[in-house]
């Protein structure tokens, strides 16, 4: 048999030896110094000791007990059997009443499996203290310790009830303290043969201090409590259902997290870090995923290195996705969000709208602390993908309000479409700083490579990029921009300060691979700095060979009142060579006219200028720039033999400007 039957006690290999015997009217006293047997279940005793007396009506009652089984060692102060009458022990599991007070005694479950038949294959030692009482249907455990594998202990008061008759005993746990690790728990064998197996979720959560209460059977309980971990506090009062089918673990129930870090539960910080929250959950976990519901509030969430604080929220979640509610009143921005964020697909769906207010985006650490920057807006999301080689949909931003220390931008409406196919991507920006439309079949990832590779043509030293040594090129290759500024395309200096643009300015550019290019650029005016351009046009094409690019401008005004009028520029590129052409004329200007012309060559990290034959109006005199060459090179600017003359007056300049004190520049002026 697996367990003892006490109805029909089958007992071999006996050895007694007793002593002090008294045989009275209704006891019989003695000392047993040795007792020993092997039991028809299997179970062995290799050794007992104790003091104590028979009663015929009460039972048995010994102390100084010592008992050596198989694979057990119990001591106690004492151990009592108490019955009402000798016919209690036929109903040994019923009706024999335990009274036991253990001293530390090491138990193997394979010893307590013939007493009870839920506790086999659990294989487990246990070390324990403390008094025992009741029968072994209904055991009630007071001031007891429990020890077991490295660092799992116990010390409260326990009941259980049902241990001999089913495989799922109602217990009923308060803890004192409980201290472990989710390691001692993963994978322990439960009764009924079935292994506890942890949500990797909560093997993350290190050491464990618990007080509090459970109740209930050993896959469906209620814990009430407070749990202090390596990851922060949780208080609990929750119900917990294993179903052993399914493998699910069930959740439901209030729960509160103080300083909790659920970015590392969810391998997700440092963006997210500590939380502290009040909420109702309902939660499944099923191996290495979870999902639930969760109604609550969030009194503080650490994200992007920013405390959130009064953030309600109400939906649906797993470890990838929420779908729902959530509002959040911080001093820093207000939000109200409905819709979901599913990360757990594998395109992320970003479906949702927000209506955020007052966002202070330097103290939220979205941009510089000294950057004061505040936003407003309505968002309309149905986008899938965070890609940008994978974005399909809509997204829309409505009565947008920006604020950057004295600039204000009031925009009433800006929109973003996405659109994807196994030939083409389609991206287009509405809005009142400027309309883009992007067009082709290419990948953004792979953008400054095919640029790479175009320079290679015409300029084969300047490597502004390593291009991988696998093929990622792809023969169909195109991408169309056009780009037509708004009124309010000044917002670009936001981020290039130094840069204005005027309004109904026009980009258009072409590139296929291998090597189609064309760009153009038209402006009223463009600034930088202290540079500013007037009806300007750029151009960009190339031939197989040779790279054109032309800048003209009506005027070029460079400070105070000099200015550049009817300026064209052209820059012909091959092999690493630019031929370089820049005239203007006027008649009313310091420059009036020029015509000049050089050859730039880089090479190995070296630029060379070699001046072509070149006039200069200045003055009211021609001046001529004759041959001569310029080198910077380890930033050293060498010059030799350049003359600037204007008939028998010239300027000679010849010489290092560099870093060594040797170094000097010879300026020979004849008049």
């Amino acid at each position: 048999n697996e367990t003892i039957d006490f109805e029909n006690l089958r007992i071999s290999r006996l050895q007694l030896n007793i002593k002090s015997v008294f045989i009275g009217k209704d006891s019989i006293p003695f000392a047993i110094e040795k007792l020993s047997f092997k039991e028809n279940s299997g179970f062995i005793i290799r050794n007992l000791t104790a003091k104590g007396y028979f009663d015929f009506n009460k039972g048995l009652y010994l102390n100084n007990f010592y008992l050596n089984t198989n694979k057990s060692k119990l001591r106690a102060q004492y151990f009592n059997l108490k019955t009402t009458s000798f016919d209690d022990f036929n109903k040994f599991t019923e009706n024999v009443r335990f009274d036991v007070w253990f001293n530390t005694s090491m138990i193997h479950s394979d010893d307590i499996s013939y007493f009870a038949k839920s506790m086999k294959y659990i294989n487990q030692y246990i070390f324990l203290s403390g008094k025992v009482k009741g029968s072994l249907t209904s055991l009630k455990a007071r001031d007891f310790t429990i020890k077991f594998n490295k660092h799992t202990f116990i010390k409260g008061n326990y009941d259980i009830a049902g241990l001999t008759e089913t495989d799922n005993p109602f217990l009923s746990l308060r803890f004192n303290i409980l201290k472990s690790n989710p390691n001692d728990l993963s994978n322990l064998t439960l009764p009924g043969n079935t292994t506890l197996t942890l949500p990797t979720e909560l093997l993350k959560l290190g050491n464990i201090l618990y007080t509090g209460e459970l109740s209930g059977f050993i896959n469906d309980f209620v814990v009430y409590g407070k749990l202090q971990t390596d990851l922060g506090k949780i208080r609990s009062d929750v119900s917990v259902k294993y179903d052993t089918l399914s493998k699910k673990t069930i959740l439901n129930g209030n729960l509160a997290m103080i300083n909790f870090a659920a970015g590392k539960i969810l391998d997700i910080y440092p963006l997210i870090n500590l939380i502290s929250l009040e909420a109702t959950v309902s939660t499944e976990f099923l191996k290495n995923t979870l999902k639930g519901q969760i109604k609550g509030k969030i009194h503080s969430l650490d994200f992007n290195q920013y405390s959130f604080n009064n953030i309600s929220l109400d939906g649906s979640f797993t470890e990838k996705m929420f779908d729902g509610n959530l509002n959040l009143n911080d001093p820093n921005i207000k939000l109200d969000f409905i819709g979901k964020i599913d990360y757990s697909v594998p395109i992320p769906v970003f479906n949702f709208m927000a209506d955020i207010r007052e966002a202070n985006l330097n103290k939220l650490n979205i941009v510089h602390p000294d950057s004061a920057i505040t936003v407003s807006f309505l968002l309309d999301s149905k986008i899938q993908g965070i890609n940008p080689d994978e974005l399909s949909g809509n997204l829309d931003l409505y009565q947008i309000q920006y604020r950057h220390n004295s600039y204000r931008l009031s925009s009433p409406h800006m929109s973003f479409i996405a659109k994807q196919s196994q030939t083409e991507k389609e991206l287009s920006i509405r809005s009142d700083i400027a309309d883009i439309d992007i067009k082709g079949h290419f990948k953004f990832q792979y953008l400054p490579y095919y640029f790479q590779e175009f320079l290679n043509h015409y300029l084969p030293s300047l490597t502004l990029i390593t291009i991988p040594k696998k093929n990622i090129f792809d023969k169909q290759f195109t991408l169309n921009v056009q780009c037509q500024t708004k009124k309010h395309i000044n917002f670009i200096r936001e981020f290039i300060p130094n840069l204005t643009i005027a309004n109904n300015s026009k980009l258009f550019a072409n590139f296929s691979y291998p090597s189609t290019f064309n760009l153009s650029f038209t402006s009223d005016s463009v600034v930088l700095g202290k540079l500013n351009l007037r009806e300007v046009s750029v151009s960009i094409v190339n031939t197989q060979n040779k790279l054109y690019s032309k800048l003209e401008s009506n005027e070029i005004h460079l400070f105070n009142n000099l200015f550049i009028p009817k300026f064209k520029g052209q820059i012909i590129t091959s092999d690493n060579i630019n031929e370089v052409y820049l005239t203007w004329e006027a008649q009313d200007s310091l420059l009036d006219d020029a015509e000049l012309s050089s050859i730039l060559e880089y090479r190995n990290n070296k630029l060379a200028v070699s001046f072509n034959p070149s006039r200069v109006f200045f003055n009211n005199n021609n001046w001529y720039i004759n041959d001569g060459t310029l080198t910077v090179e380890n930033k050293d600017i060498i010059i030799q033999n350049t003359i600037i003359n204007k008939g028998e007056q010239y300027i000679l300049i010849d010489g290092v400007l560099g870093n060594n004190v040797n170094d000097s520049v010879n300026v020979r002026i004849n008049q």
